[in-house]
This record gives structure tokens, C-alpha cells and sequence, in this order.
């Protein structure tokens, strides 16, 4: 256990101060539509200096990893939220119930597409895959409140959450998260759906044609992107197994 949490955030933050950029920093700023504040620290840098600091300082343990991403995540500037992220991606809470309060605050706290799509993918998503098994009630149960929740941020979240999963892809789930979310006229949500269709295509883009085709609700962006890389021959293959049917 650290012994002041606030002395470890105190010295990360210190670290990142004193490479900051004020130059970089208003084209990053302007870059994220200015929604953030930054300090100008480029994603290679930040990784450098965070990993420096873990071997100074050493990661949070499972008792104090929460505290430490809730404090970096409640200051201004947008690379204490990266920070976060990549001591989250070490570790994290021991329970599964401060697992999902954690990934709760954290992506519907400062949302937008930077913070939540790595969340989605390289905390969430490995999360999830490694408990589904173990405790799948738990999994299914936080899917369906995020769906049901109307943040389109938790909802994304759980649309793109198996990007990666390749051939261990939960179709059934991938499908009717989808349909859940499918008549949002948000356009993170629509180009989530298609994002997600594309990456589960280059495993089985037959069953990506047939999914689309067969969802008249989809919208024209969801469409366009999940079938941006699909062959012609899949599509073909798919068209026939219809007439043979």
C-alpha cells in the first residue's frame, strides 16, 4: 500500500509539469475540439515519463490503484487522465465490484472518444474477457445496465469493448448489443457499430454481411464502416447461401 496516495499523484503530476509544452499544448487542445486542458506532452514522451516514474516510484498496489485514477482523473489537464489509464492497464482493484464502480467513474467522467475507446478496449474489454467465465453474472449484469443505462459513453463502451477479441468474439453479444443501440442518432454511437462490425469482419465477414443486411435499422454511417473492408467475394458467398436457403 502506498503510504500517502497524495504524495504519489503530487510527484507524477510534478514529473509531467516539468516537461510541458505550451506550444503542443494549445495544438493538442485544439486537436480534442477543446475539450481539455493539456500540457503539451506528446503520447511517446508520456509513456517515457510514466514509466520512468513506476520505477521510482513503483505502481499502486490493488488497494490504492482506485484512488490514485479517481485523483489524476479529477485534475485539468488531459495527460493525468492518460497517466491514469496506463497505471490501470498494470493493475487493478482486487474486487470485482470496485472494478465496475471504477470503470463507471472513469468513463463517464471527462468523457469523450480519447479516454473511453482505450478504456473500451484495453481495460474494460480484457477485464471482461478474462471474467467471463469466472463471474459472467457479473459481466452480463454491468452490459445490460451500461445499454440500458442512455449514456452514450457507457453505451459505446460496451459496443466496442471486444475489439481485439478476434475469433473469441461473443457474437450473440456483439449482435444484440448492437440492436440495443442501433436507432441512437448519436454519432458516437453509430460509428462505434460500424468500428466494431469492421473488426469482427476480418474474422467472419459472412456473418458481418448477413448481420448488416439483415438489420434494416442500421444507420447509413454503421453500414458504410462495417463493410468498408468486406470483399466482394464475401458478399457474393453470402448472397448465394440466401438463394440456396
Amino acid at each position: 500500500m502506498l503510504p500517502d496516495k497524495n504524495a504519489y499523484v503530487a510527484a507524477l503530476v510534478c514529473t509531467l509539469q516539468n516537461h510541458a509544452n505550451a506550444e503542443q499544448a494549445i495544438q493538442m487542445k485544439r486537436y480534442m475540439k477543446e475539450q481539455f486542458d493539456f500540457l503539451g506532452i506528446r503520447a511517446p514522451l508520456l509513456a517515457q515519463l510514466v514509466k520512468q516514474f513506476v520505477l521510482d516510484h513503483g505502481w499502486p498496489t490493488p488497494e490504492d490503484i482506485a484512488g490514485v485514477a479517481q485523483y489524476l482523473w479529477a485534475l485539468p489537464h488531459r495527460e493525468c487522465q492518460y497517466a491514469g489509464l496506463a497505471l490501470l492497464k498494470h493493475g487493478l482493484p482486487e474486487s470485482s465490484e470496485a472494478c465496475i464502480r471504477l470503470f463507471e467513474d472513469i468513463i463517464t467522467s471527462k468523457s469523450w472518444w480519447d479516454t473511453v475507446d482505450d478504456i473500451a478496449k484495453n481495460i474494460v474489454g480484457l477485464y471482461f474477457l478474462s471474467h467471463k467465465s469466472s463471474d459472467k453474472e457479473t459481466v452480463d449484469e454491468c452490459v445490460d445496465l451500461w445499454l440500458s443505462s442512455g449514456n452514450i459513453w457507457l453505451q459505446r463502451t460496451v459496443v466496442l469493448h471486444q475489439l481485439g477479441y478476434k475469433d473469441q468474439t461473443d457474437e450473440a453479444l456483439l449482435f444484440s448489443s448492437i440492436e440495443r443501440v442501433m436507432d441512437s442518432k448519436e454519432f458516437f454511437i453509430r460509428k462505434a457499430i460500424g468500428w466494431a462490425l469492421r473488426e469482427y469482419a476480418k474474422v467472419r465477414p459472412q456473418r458481418v454481411v448477413a448481420f448488416v443486411e439483415g438489420s434494416p435499422a442500421l444507420s447509413g454511417l454503421s453500414r458504410r464502416e462495417a463493410l468498408k473492408h468486406v470483399n466482394q467475394q464475401a458478399r457474393h458467398v453470402h448472397q448465394e447461401e440466401i438463394v440456396v436457403d
